[in-house]
């Protein structure tokens, strides 16, 4: 009994080691749940066996001392064999679940490979002489492969979109084109000029007010002198309860800067009203542009003249021109000089 029981524990471990010489896979299975349920019930067992061996009698009445170590022995071997087939049996279960897990790497690369060969219609290697080609340079064999299908639905992706394309921007001319996008910019950027010189022109001030000479401009300097100047100042700038603009006599300055100033700041001790009020900027200056145009005009029935006579600033030019002439004259002379110095040079010889 005793030699069976060893053959078989010497059986199982062969079948075992068969199995598997990976350490994970044993200790997988010496700390299975199962396994452990095995060794406790080989414990129960071996108890259960070595009673009923106690309980009996031995046929060949042999020593009590010799009789308790054969049956000691007879449990230990028996569990030893419950050991090993729990072990066995976790072995198998563990190479079981390994095999699944395998399977579905395997089953997952082989779907990925489905979705590359779709996208690509590569061929396999083992095939590729299906598909050469005459082509052969430094040993290397032109394929005659198909085109990737990823690359042609790009391609007629991109017919598709140039066709719309065309339609939209060409065609229908629904899109905006960059020289559309152009003209409305600059359509954009000169009603921003006109809005920046519309607010410049109220920063007109006497330091740096200009004659205007535009039509339109002195147009509505008219405008505006005949609502609230011609009670003063005559239709025709000839004068009355104001003084005269048509001659050169000014009794506050003739300039346009004067003439502006005048008219926003007024002469209160005279009944000159200070219109800056009233008028905007731009009006007033438009205004003084009108009232500058009435000198030298002489219309009938003009007031006497007033204050002092204003004359316009005389610019450098002409001193210039004398200053070149002066320097022209200079020139003649040295001439002149070193025309008579070659005579006498000449009469020396």
């Amino acid at each position: 009994m005793i030699a069976f029981q060893i053959i078989l524990i010497f059986t199982i471990g062969n079948i075992i080691r068969n199995l598997t010489g990976s350490k994970k896979l044993w200790t997988s299975a010496l700390t299975s749940k199962k396994a452990a349920g095995v060794v406790t019930v080989g414990f129960v067992l071996s108890s259960f066996s070595a009673f009923a061996q106690d309980s009996g009698q031995s046929p060949f009445h042999l020593d009590s001392g010799l009789e308790n170590l054969l049956l000691s022995l007879n449990g230990v071997l028996l569990l030893c064999i419950l050991i090993l087939l729990g072990m066995l049996r976790s072995l198998i279960r563990t190479l079981t679940t390994a095999k699944e897990g395998v399977e579905a790497i395997a089953e997952k690369e082989s779907a990925w490979s489905k979705l590359m060969q779709k996208l690509t219609d590569s061929v396999p290697v083992e095939e590729e002489e299906e598909v050469m080609t005459d082509h052969e340079y430094d040993g290397i064999v032109e394929l005659d492969n198909n085109l990737p299908p990823w690359w042609l639905a790009g391609f007629y992706i991109t017919i598709v979109a140039a066709v719309v394309y065309i339609g939209y921007y060409h065609v229908y001319l629904d899109g905006n084109m960059q020289e559309r996008e152009f003209k409305a910019e600059m359509a954009e950027a000169a009603k921003q000029k006109e809005a920046y010189l519309a607010s410049l022109e109220n920063q007109v001030d006497e330091s740096n007010v200009t004659m205007l000479e535009d039509k339109s401009a002195l147009a509505e300097g008219k405008s505006i002198y005949d609502a609230n100047c011609v009670a003063c100042h005559g239709n025709q700038g000839q004068g009355g309860v104001g003084p005269n603009l048509t001659d050169k006599y000014w009794l506050h300055g003739g300039s346009i800067k004067d003439v502006f100033k005048t008219i926003k700041y007024g002469v209160t001790s005279k009944g000159m009203i200070a219109w800056e009020d009233q008028l905007t900027p731009p009006q007033m200056q438009k205004v003084a542009s009108y009232v500058k145009t009435f000198v030298g005009t002489n219309p009938p029935n003009q007031k006497e003249p007033q204050g002092e006579i204003w004359e316009p600033e005389v610019e450098d030019s002409g001193s210039d021109s004398e200053t070149d002439t002066e320097t022209e004259k200079g020139d003649e002379n040295t001439e002149e000089e070193s025309g008579s110095d070659q005579k006498d040079d000449v009469a020396a010889l």
